[in-house]
């Protein structure tokens, strides 16, 4: 009984930490099995991708949520970004999300599903030797650590806004007209003043053949420094996937969101 007992435990602990979640180059497209598997990445000035692979035992029968958190300048790690996977199919035991780092830092990797922690990784992303990160001189702010300011910023992408600028029909995937047309709003908004007149948007598509990301356009957005929300209405022309990034007039990264036009 005492052997039956033990075996037991073994089993469901082994259930447990089966459960996985890495950073990778790259991953089978029909078997799921990642490559290319590292805890630390160099990466462009203009940012770089890496797939955060999940699996586990079991077919994934329901919405995985991503949290990436990052190490601040106290050591403690703070939300950074909340994304959601998807699975192609429902008989699939894992699951992929095509995270876009633009900040070097200490960053951890949260997979999550109905509130309950599945897995967690810790990945460290430093900017490749000759790149250079994005420096300016602001000189409405004199806090050595600017970049934090828009720490809980967020860009979120909707059909439409009310008239107090919340988002309707918020999301990550949207389905496109007859002409694969999708007309939308990109929200940007921070719990205190932007301390901004102008924001840039970059809009990549990301081609999913080659794995490259092209930038669509730039738009010049402006705004009132004492301002906290904005929304900015854009047309995206075909179907596909979206990255947008968003900068404000010093050159400061603000924030980021990706979506999916189908």
């Amino acid at each position: 009984m005492k052997n039956l007992f033990i075996a037991l435990l073994l089993f469901i602990s082994a259930g447990v930490f089966a459960q996985t979640v890495v950073g990778c180059s790259d991953y089978d497209k029909k078997t799921g099995t990642p490559s290319g598997i590292y805890n630390s990445w160099d990466i462009k000035s203009s940012g770089g991708y890496v797939y955060l692979h999940y699996s586990q035992p079991q077919f994934i029968t329901k919405q995985l949520t991503l949290y990436v958190d990052k190490k601040n300048s106290s050591g403690k790690y703070v939300a950074y970004a909340t994304e959601y996977f998807s699975t192609e199919s429902s008989r699939q035991k894992w699951a992929v999300y095509d995270f876009k780092f633009t900040e070097p830092g200490e960053y951890k990797i949260i997979v999550l599903q109905d509130g309950n922690e599945l897995a967690t990784s810790y990945q460290t992303i430093q900017f490749a030797a000759g790149e250079e990160p994005k420096t300016t001189t602001n000189s409405s702010s004199s806090d050595d650590n600017y970049d934090d300011y828009y720490i809980d910023s967020k860009v979120t992408v909707a059909e439409d806004i009310d008239e107090d600028f919340n988002p309707i029909g918020e999301g990550t995937t949207f389905y496109a007209q007859r002409d694969g047309t999708k007309k939308l709003k990109i929200i940007v908004d921070n719990p205190d003043p932007f301390e901004t007149t102008l924001f840039y948007i970059d809009i990549y598509y990301y081609e999913t053949d080659s794995k490259d990301e092209k930038l669509l356009e730039t738009l010049e957005v402006e705004v009132e420094s004492e301002w906290v929300v904005m929304a900015k209405p854009y047309t995206f022309t075909k179907r596909g996937h979206y990255f947008i990034d968003v900068y404000n007039e010093y050159d400061e990264f603000v924030n980021t969101a990706s979506i999916e036009i189908k």
